[in-house]
């Protein structure tokens, strides 16, 4: 059997988080050209605004408005191949492909804040609309192969294999959680500026594909992505001779994840704030943060492999 898919779907009106209680001009600017809302103040590797600094309004802190104005388009296209036997080889193919663009940003940590755009009415300096790119859900390629042999017998033998694989989740290079240097009170939502000139970070831009297209600007939302993922599946199943069942019963054994890849949380900070630096402002909204490139960037801060599962059970055939 060969089958083949694609479609297209299209979603609109998804709610948008806004603060309306940010400052709605910049006070100022960093080296980068970065809008800044309020006071910055360092402490240490963190760079956080100074309380009520970036408010409009005395005694509140983030007023959310919700506008649905999101959207979120969705392409994809798949093949399956599949061969399914009594005896013998039993086999299926199957790969897709996707894309998944929109404007719609969303928290991986939970935190409201991180749903903002890092720049006024979404404008990055340099033009065109940064939250408009690749979907946090953007996975573009889906694979796997199974394989199984069954024998000819009264009662019936099966060994199969699996083997599964899709891309890594995308991430936009930006800092490390804490850290907002923009000042308008989220610390996980802002790009990394692609500078050769930070020290330690023309090295990491060597080594990471994504980055290297980007000197220069701002970071692209989720412009790279981490490693794809692979994982390896066995199974096995045996009929049970019970006589009075004419050998449907029978007795399935599976493992999974006996080999799959290291994943967990990724770094996805590409530059640091120096500790050893200082902040610097000249009184004009002139801002100079110190940063160093982390050459930890795209590499896993915390392991977690899948866990190997064993499963047995019973399965009555019909």
């Amino acid at each position: 059997m060969v089958r083949l898919t694609a479609g297209y779907h299209h979603t609109d009106f998804l709610l948008r988080r806004v603060d309306l209680n940010r400052l709605p001009f910049p006070t100022g600017t960093t080296q980068e050209g970065r809008p800044v809302y309020g006071d910055l103040t360092q402490q240490g590797g963190l760079l956080v605004a100074t309380p009520g600094s970036n408010r409009r309004v005395a005694g509140y802190d983030m007023v959310s408005g919700l506008a649905a104005t999101g959207y979120s388009d969705h392409f994809q296209a798949g093949l399956m191949l599949n061969r399914e036997a009594a005896t013998g080889l039993s086999f299926a193919v199957s790969y897709l492909w996707s894309k998944t663009e929109d404007n719609w940003l969303q928290s991986r940590t939970g935190d409201p804040a991180d749903e903002l755009s890092p720049f006024v009415q979404d404008r990055a300096p340099g033009g065109g609309n940064w939250s408009e790119g690749v979907s946090d859900f953007d996975i573009p390629h889906r694979a796997m192969l199974y394989g199984s042999w069954t024998t000819a017998s009264s009662v019936p033998l099966t060994v199969g294999m699996r083997y599964r694989f899709r891309s890594g989740l995308p991430f936009t290079p930006g800092f490390r959680p804490g850290v907002d240097p923009n000042a308008d009170g989220a610390g996980g939502n802002d790009p990394a500026f692609i500078d050769r000139n930070i020290p330690g970070l023309s090295a990491v831009i060597g080594n990471n594909g994504c980055l290297s297209d980007q000197v220069g600007k701002f970071a692209e939302r989720n412009s790279c992505r981490e490693d794809a993922n692979h994982a390896l599946d066995l199974s096995a199943s045996i009929g049970v001779p019970v006589r009075t069942l004419g050998g449907r019963l029978i007795l399935q054994f599976d493992v999974f994840n006996l080999v799959s890849t290291e994943t967990g949380m990724v770094d996805r900070a590409l530059v640091l704030v120096d500790p050893s630096g200082t902040l610097v402002d000249d009184g004009a909204g002139n801002l100079t943060v110190p940063l160093v490139g982390n050459r930890h960037f795209g590499k896993l801060l915390s392991r977690r492999t899948e866990p190997r599962m064993l499963r047995v059970g019973l399965r009555m055939g019909y």
